[in-house]
């Protein structure tokens, strides 16, 4: 029938089915028909943009409570924040190994308030989302921040069902700015933060603007991938000097699946002055 309210519902239906295609004919219809149904025109710009997302080339993340789908887009196209490298992968999948398994001194998220530096395609904030934490996903990237937003909207409920959420701000490591300095973190997650030794004191200032002796300690959890002894000795020595030790996850620790010789996951600590 040519009513706005039953093809809403249908295409609701569809869009719960993930018959995504089905699902927008069905919108548009109820739009056509009632043109001021705001509902039918939020969730048509939904379909339409989680459609989008799912043409491009997916990485699944996979859960208990379900698969998160992170879509990628080719590097040549538009960089290297729009794909998932191996230390994202490596640092996502324990988040899942740690969420699904004990695991001594494993990281725990479900409830927790984390921020994610240089997120990329926000493959592991939108993990720990999926797992019930509330996740800014930060990035310099014009367009890695239009993909994790992308990525965040096309696993939406997901994190509804855990109780997570996840949103995504744009974060200059050497301009701190409103986003560090107005908010309480009680993790910091990073992956493949350095690949070479350009962004080493950018990464040094943002951790002297996240530590900060008046406020309480975040747990940071980094995962790193050795590329080039130069880089993995100066970024050490930063860390050293900026009275930080770091407490490598054994191997085993790591999800069986997802482990690399070459990607180590660090606890970050931060030293009493």
């Amino acid at each position: 029938p040519d009513i706005a309210e039953y093809h809403l519902t249908l295409g609701r239906v569809l869009y719960n089915c993930k018959e995504l295609e089905d699902a927008i004919c069905s919108f548009q219809k109820a739009h056509a028909l009632d043109p001021a149904n705001v509902s039918a025109e939020q969730e048509l710009e939904q379909a339409k943009a989680v459609h989008e997302q799912l043409q491009y080339d997916n990485r699944e993340v996979v859960t208990k409570h379900g698969s998160i789908l992170i879509g990628q887009i080719p590097e040549q196209s538009a960089g290297p924040s729009t794909s998932v490298w191996e230390c994202g992968a490596v640092l996502a999948n324990y988040i899942v190994a740690c969420e699904s398994d004990a695991r001594p001194n494993g990281i725990s998220v479900h409830g927790r308030s984390i921020l994610e530096l240089g997120c990329g395609t926000g493959v592991v904030g939108l993990t720990a989302a999926a797992f019930g934490a509330c996740v800014c996903l930060t990035d310099k990237e014009d367009a890695a921040i239009k993909l994790a937003s992308r990525n965040g909207e096309a696993n939406l409920k997901i994190f509804e069902r855990m109780g997570g959420s996840a949103r995504v701000e744009h974060l200059d490591w050497t301009r701190p700015g409103e986003v560090i300095e107005t908010s309480q973190w009680d993790v910091i997650l990073g992956a493949d933060l350095v690949y070479n030794i350009a962004q080493i004191e950018p990464l040094r200032t943002i951790l002297k603007a996240l530590f900060i002796p008046s406020r309480p300690t975040p747990e940071f959890i980094l995962a790193h991938k050795s590329r080039h002894d130069g880089v993995d000795a100066t970024l050490l020595q930063m860390l050293s000097e900026e009275n930080f030790s770091l407490r490598k996850i054994p191997m085993k620790e790591h999800h069986p699946e997802f482990r690399s010789p070459s990607v180590h996951i660090y606890r970050v600590v931060k030293n009493s002055d």
